[in-house]
């Protein structure tokens, strides 16, 4: 059944047609969640909600910076966007772009906000990225080069030396990176 799921996710199958072929159409909502097939319908939320974050990524016309206004976290106060169910979805766009960013050398976006730069470095930390990577991508090590390759596995930059890094304004955030990845996720 699970390949049923995902067959209708990859097709867009729209989510009432799914509860009708599931059997869960004409159910109340605390009788949906008890009923076995519940498991798959949620399995094809899942996996639909996937399939539209993948087409978010590969499209050059929407970047994190509008995912999170899009969602409203800039709005929210700490503890809304920690229970916020757009809070998980952005987490988990943040997870797909980063790793396109790291294997294929997509265009990176760095956020302006300190809560936008809190949730990229527990990505960063919960995908146990080299801390090469991010101090590229905290424009840490680049040097005065502005004109560098975005594909971060073949490239070389201008680098600085340690008390340079140290000195640096985003140095925390690396520092703070390295603190979360050192906890056990």
């Amino acid at each position: 059944m699970w390949w049923k799921a995902r067959r209708w996710a990859k097709k867009g199958t729209p989510e009432n047609e799914v509860k009708k072929a599931l059997g869960l159409d004409k159910m109340t909502e605390s009788s949906i969640k008890a009923h076995p097939n519940y498991k798959y319908y949620q399995k094809f939320l899942y996996k639909a909600e996937g399939i539209k974050l993948d087409g978010w990524v590969e499209s050059s016309k929407i970047s994190p910076p509008t995912v999170w206004r899009h969602f409203g976290l800039d709005k929210m106060s700490a503890s809304q966007r920690e229970t916020s169910d757009n809070m998980r979805v952005y987490v988990r766009y943040l997870k797909k772009y980063d790793d396109a960013v790291y294997r294929y050398g997509y265009k990176e976006y760095f956020p302006s906000s300190e809560a936008e730069k809190q949730v990229y470095l527990k990505v960063w930390a919960m995908t146990d990225r080299p801390d090469q990577y991010v101090l590229k991508r905290l424009n840490i090590d680049r040097g005065e080069n502005k004109y560098f390759s975005y594909n971060y596995k073949r490239m070389r930059t201008r680098w600085k030396t340690e008390e340079e890094i140290m000195a640096h304004p985003n140095y925390y955030l690396f520092r703070e990176f390295q603190r979360l990845k050192a906890q056990s996720w």
